[in-house]
């Protein structure tokens, strides 16, 4: 599992963002890439990837839902999951994905969806195994 993101943490980030890190080492071997700019990005795709990008005109899901969607790419897709995260100005290029993700029609700043983004993938796998993290 990859995140690819745009843009350097911001530090009252960076410990909310190890934490995350930390708890998803059980169940995912997490590869985080940071690039300065968003047409770096597509260089870093495996070619075999199921490809989420984060997007604020993409599909939103229930917790539950996007548990399913981890579980059915990792367990009968290619197995590679890339998360795509835009910098403050979005994506500058049409990036070839195979799920755009939504988590609100509101729009966060890149690095806060980020971190819910690191928070969502540890519910999903919670909720995999059934763990009481997800009420």
């Amino acid at each position: 599992m990859t995140i690819l993101k745009v843009g350097k943490l911001k530090s009252e980030y960076i410990e909310i963002e190890s934490e995350f890190v930390k708890r998803l080492r059980p169940f995912a071997n997490l590869e985080i890439k940071t690039f300065k700019e968003s047409a770096l990005l597509s260089k870093s795709i495996p070619k075999d990837a199921f490809v989420i990008v984060l997007d604020t005109g993409g599909k939103q899901f229930s917790s539950e839902e996007f548990s399913k969607i981890i579980s059915k790419e990792k367990d009968f897709g290619s197995g590679h999951i890339v998360f795509v995260i835009g910098g403050p100005y979005g994506l500058n290029e049409a990036l070839p994905s195979n799920l755009k993700l939504s988590f609100s029609r509101m729009t966060f700043t890149h690095q806060y969806a980020y971190i819910i983004l690191l928070e969502q993938i540890y519910r999903a796998f919670t909720i995999l195994i059934g763990k009481n993290y997800h009420h």
